[in-house]
């Protein structure tokens, strides 16, 4: 007995080269970034103290960026989700808000980011 799966999600931990925010002000400011093989557009802005960081990809196989944090060990500060799209909807747009921001600079991580394969098939062998 085998189990097929039809679509294929495929989660990546591999990137982990921080995105340099710079300028941060209220003023929507975008940038392009390849991953994973995908063009990801990072719009980032303030909204009154807080800072907000947008994702998102044209491409559709792209399936999203869960999460993002500023800075790297105990000292991280972690994205709060406001909207994540990421789970195979068709859409990959998220973003995440950093409640009161001080800076105009920052590092920016994600934890991870998924490529959908709506025409890939995993099989797996059943032990009987």
């Amino acid at each position: 007995m085998t189990l097929v799966g039809k679509y294929k999600v495929t989660r990546h931990e591999d990137d982990k080269t921080p995105l340099q925010l710079t300028n941060i002000s209220s003023d929507k400011q975008t940038l392009i970034r390849e991953t994973g093989g995908y063009p990801v557009q990072w719009t980032y802005y303030m909204q009154g103290a807080d800072l907000y960081v947008e994702t998102k990809s044209v491409d559709p196989h792209f399936g999203g960026v869960n999460q993002t944090h500023i800075g790297t060990g105990k000292d991280r500060i972690l994205g709060k989700i406001v909207i994540v799209n990421f789970r195979g909807e068709g859409t990959n747009h998220s973003i995440d808000v950093y409640k009161d921001f001080k800076g105009t600079e920052a590092s920016i991580y994600m934890f991870f980011y998924s490529i959908y394969g709506p025409d890939k098939e995993t099989r797996v062998q059943l032990q009987p």
